[in-house]
């Protein structure tokens, strides 16, 4: 073990056996996807805050273990983090354990190649070797209630027409499914809409969901239509808001921009072009997070829009809920 790691405690190990045992039926669930049987698909599948706080004091392999399994999703969010310090706005960062910029950006240098977690032969070396300020950022994020997870290739959830782009689902915590879950009574059709966003803006919409940002110090493209959060039917028209990052210096991910494929419950007020402006957050769940090659280009709505539809169906299932 590396130096900074405890030994989990009994009562800690009987909480953990507990929670095993109310959430074995979801990972049930879902046993056609990759890498279910994990304490990180527990967490990621909207777990409480207790179980965060249970995974943060549990033993290194388990704190880590989405190096292991999702380095891609940790590869993502720093992604974020770091086009979050260039742009030099840290309110895009919430609950980040490190406020400093310049301790940040030495730690997103320092960091390797997170393949580099994932092959190794001793986890605990691996990790024991990186800085404080590294250990600490990777830490906070192999925690952290983020609800990524990365698709293969194979997964029954993953988009053919968007093959292009690297695809992660984003599950939503039960707070918020229940807020949807109102809407969707009331109304109960649903839609398939699109929002495009900077790189530097993903980490807080991971964390803490799209928000209205109309007339706030974080609005970024005005409100011509109304105060809400801007969808479109097109993924094309949402990809032109994209703005491509460089990345991370060790990232795997260069240069991409970030599609995001939600589901809008109450459909919003339409403009005749298409676009769905949202008043409420709770009547928009993001679904799919869509990281896209600069050369890339979208299917046409019917088509992602049918796939997307359809796959939202098996999320839901999943979960074992009704949206």
């Amino acid at each position: 073990m590396g130096s900074f790691s405890r030994p989990r405690s009994k009562r800690a190990q009987v909480s953990i056996k507990v929670i095993e045992v109310t959430n074995w039926k979801h990972v049930r669930q879902a046993k056609k996807l990759k890498k279910q049987n994990t304490w990180y698909n527990w967490v990621s599948a909207t777990c409480s805050t207790a179980c965060i706080f249970i995974l943060r004091r549990s033993n290194l392999e388990w704190r880590f273990n989405v190096l292991r399994h999702d380095p891609t999703v940790i590869d993502l969010l720093l992604v974020s983090i770091h086009a979050a310090i260039t742009t030099r706005r840290m309110d895009l960062l919430p609950e980040c354990p490190i406020n400093n910029t310049t301790t940040l950006t030495k730690a997103l240098i320092d960091m390797p190649a997170l393949s580099t977690f994932q092959t190794a032969p001793d986890l605990s070396l691996a990790l024991h070797n990186l800085t404080l300020p590294c250990k600490t950022l990777l830490s906070w994020l192999c925690t952290m209630q983020h609800g990524l997870s990365s698709l293969s290739v194979d997964s029954p959830l993953h988009i053919p027409s968007m093959a292009s782009a690297h695809q992660f689902t984003m599950a939503t915590p039960a707070a918020k499914r229940a807020l949807f879950a109102a809407h969707v009574k009331r109304d109960p059709l649903t839609r398939v809409v699109f929002h495009g966003t900077a790189m530097c803006r993903l980490y807080s919409i991971v964390a803490t969901g799209l928000k209205v940002c109309s007339g706030t110090p974080l609005e970024a493209n005005g409100a011509a239509l109304g105060r809400g959060i801007y969808t479109a039917q097109e993924p094309s028209a949402s990809l032109g808001y994209c703005i491509q990052d460089p990345g991370w210096p060790n990232s795997a991910f260069k240069n991409m921009r970030v599609l995001l494929g939600c589901e809008i419950a109450g459909f919003g007020s339409r403009n005749g072009l298409g676009t769905y402006v949202v008043p409420d957050e709770a009547m928009l769940v993001v679904r799919y997070v869509f990281l896209m090659p600069t050369t890339a280009g979208v299917p046409g709505s019917y088509l992602l829009g049918q796939e997307l539809m359809g796959r939202y169906g098996i999320i839901k299932g999943m979960v074992g809920v009704a949206v």
